[in-house]
This record gives C-alpha cells, structure tokens and sequence, in this order.
C-alpha cells in the first residue's frame, strides 16, 4: 500500500509502484499540495500522462484519463476528497481513503481504454473508406486504381492520421520528397475529397482532412457524455457542436 505522503519528485522519478498506482498517487499527491494559484489541474493532468509514457504504458499515445475524470466530476472530487482528508499516515482511514481514489482513477482508466479502442476502431473504418474512394478517383480519371505503394500519394495517405492538417511543404519534409511531387499528391487527394484546401497564412494553403477532425470532435462528444454514448445521454459540459454532414 502506497504511502499517502511518498508522491515528491523522487517518488515520481523511482518505479516503486505498477505505473497506474503511481500515476494516480503522483496526481492525488500534486493536486493535494495545489502550489500554483491557476493551471495545477492542467499540470496534474499532464504529469498522470508523462508518468505512463516514461513508464512505457503509452508510448505513441495518450488516454483520455483527464477527460473522464472530468465527465465523472462528482465521483473524481469525491476520490481526491477521500485522499486529502482521511488521517495519518498509516491508519485505517487512510489506507481506505486511498483506496477510494484509486478506485475512482482505476475505474477511470479502464473507460479511457474503452473509449481509445473505439476511436481506434473508427479510425481504421475511415482508412478504410479512403482505401476505397481514392481508387474509385483515380479510375474516374483514366488512370491506374492502385499507384505504386512507394508514391507520395500513397504514402501521404497512410500519414493523415497523424497530420491531418498539412502544407506542401510540410509533406515535401515528411516525405522527404520534392515540392512539385507534394504539391501532385495534395491536389490529387483534394480531388478525391479526402483533403480539403484552406487558406492557412497569407501565401500558405493548408490542406485538411476534415474527417479526421469530425472524428475527434464525435470521441469528445462521446467521452462527454456519461454513458459515454451522446444517443444514450448529452453531453455533460461544453463540447464541440456536432460536425455537419
């Protein structure tokens, strides 16, 4: 059992704990001490998501523990409350009271993974869709279905999901490949209505995937929502309006 007094910047730097107990201790800890007079939520956010990542739990990615934290409100205040105010170190409250957090953060994070899957599900479905539209295209204009797998295009494709927003010259650096050649898979992609143009700077068109973005908008909806479904229940605190169809 974690000791309630044990989260300093040593114990945040050790591996004594399985990383989820520590990240959850660090974060009652910090929010306890709250030493800052504005954005020790947000500080203790980032610290519960630095610790999994050094600790390897996510290292290509971060859960939306904060944001369910956030949806559950009630359950989370009342876990910290129980951390902050349940006795001496050592004694039976408060060995309760940390119990109660990390019940409330555990729980927490089991959604969080729940919710990581669905986008993740989504998000292959949208690939999927765009495997089958950009072809559909290129027949469309007398040319070959499947380009070579080695093209820009092709793999400017596989890269939107991480950079759904880009320039030619951000592609031209991403794929190591010639301005003219960026330029040739941006507009071939626009014309498929996979990317959107957009006027970003002055001299500077932006091009985006706009269904990357509805689907982060939709997963903040979802996660907004107690049941974590905007059918089942609406969203419980201000959130994106719906992406129009």
């Amino acid at each position: 059992m974690p000791s309630r007094h044990a989260c300093g910047v040593s114990y945040v730097n050790r591996a004594e704990h399985a990383p989820l107990i520590q990240a959850a201790m660090a974060h009652a800890q910090f929010e306890t001490i709250h030493p800052f007079t504005d954005g020790n939520g947000r500080v203790g956010r980032a610290m519960v998501h630095t610790i999994l990542t050094r600790r390897g739990l996510t290292p290509h990615a971060i859960l939306p523990i904060s944001l369910v934290l956030l949806t559950r409100s009630d359950a989370y205040i009342n876990g910290l409350t129980a951390y902050r105010y349940a006795g001496d170190a050592g004694s039976q409250d408060a060995r309760q009271g940390i119990d109660a957090w990390l019940r409330v953060f555990l729980a927490a994070t089991v959604t969080a993974v729940e919710q990581a899957e669905r986008f993740a599900d989504e998000l292959e479905e949208l690939r999927q869709v765009w495997r089958e539209r950009h072809p559909r295209f290129r027949e469309s204009q007398g040319l070959r279905p499947v380009p070579r797998a080695d093209s820009a295009v092709v793999r400017l494709l596989d890269l939107l999901p991480a950079a759904p927003l880009v320039t030619a010259r951000t592609v031209q650096g991403l794929l190591s490949v010639t301005h003219p050649a960026a330029r040739q898979a941006l507009e071939e992609l626009s014309a498929a209505g996979i990317l959107h143009p957009k006027q970003v700077e002055r001299n500077t068109r932006g091009y985006l995937a706009r269904e990357i973005f509805d689907l982060l908008t939709l997963t903040e909806r979802h996660l907004a929502s107690t049941r974590w479904d905007t059918r089942e229940s609406p969203p419980a605190r201000l959130v994106p309006a719906r992406p129009q169809r």
